[in-house]
């Protein structure tokens, strides 16, 4: 892992590993009927107020029944990595805006990978930090694929083990 920090007060660290409740805490999400942080399990979470969105990738997707749920996300070299987005987010609409043009609706989204959602003991899987992405090219929607570049190549080990 590295440091480089998006502010002084978000402590993530570039391929650093974090819990869904780590996430939360980083970015002060309080769930308001609850009062307590959120969990954050897969999809996309705005936070800090909307200037960040937390893309949060399961790769293996396991044995899916229902095709709309099965994303063709996956790193396509260490610094292009291929996600969907929800199956019902249109161009035109805030979401699609959010993924396809983030700089000119005012958010920065941030990559988060994780290989699988439990382990063999039925473990939590952290995801791993990937950094800032900005999207490079988009096609389709319902669901909108976009390639997104990374500020940072993935690590070689992860590459190889998540390409494999």
């Amino acid at each position: 892992p590295r440091d480089e920090p998006l502010r002084p007060d978000v402590p993530l660290v570039l391929h650093a590993e974090y819990y869904d409740i780590e996430l939360s805490a980083a970015f002060n999400a309080i769930s308001k009927e609850k009062r307590s942080f959120r969990h954050f399990y897969t999809g996309v979470e705005k936070v800090d107020d909307g200037r960040h969105d937390l893309l949060l990738v399961t790769l293996d997707k396991g044995d899916q029944e229902h095709e709309h749920l099965r994303y063709h996300d996956l790193p396509l070299s260490p610094t292009v990595f291929q996600w969907q987005s929800q199956a019902a987010t249109r161009l035109d609409d805030e979401k699609g805006r959010r993924h396809t043009a983030p700089e000119a609706e005012g958010v920065v989204p941030l990559l988060f990978v994780r290989e699988r959602a439990k382990d063999q003991r039925g473990m939590t899987v952290p995801f791993r930090y990937l950094g800032p992405v900005t999207p490079v090219l988009h096609r389709g929607e319902r669901p909108i694929t976009v390639e997104w570049k990374l500020s940072a190549e993935i690590p070689p080990e992860l590459f190889r083990h998540w390409t494999r």
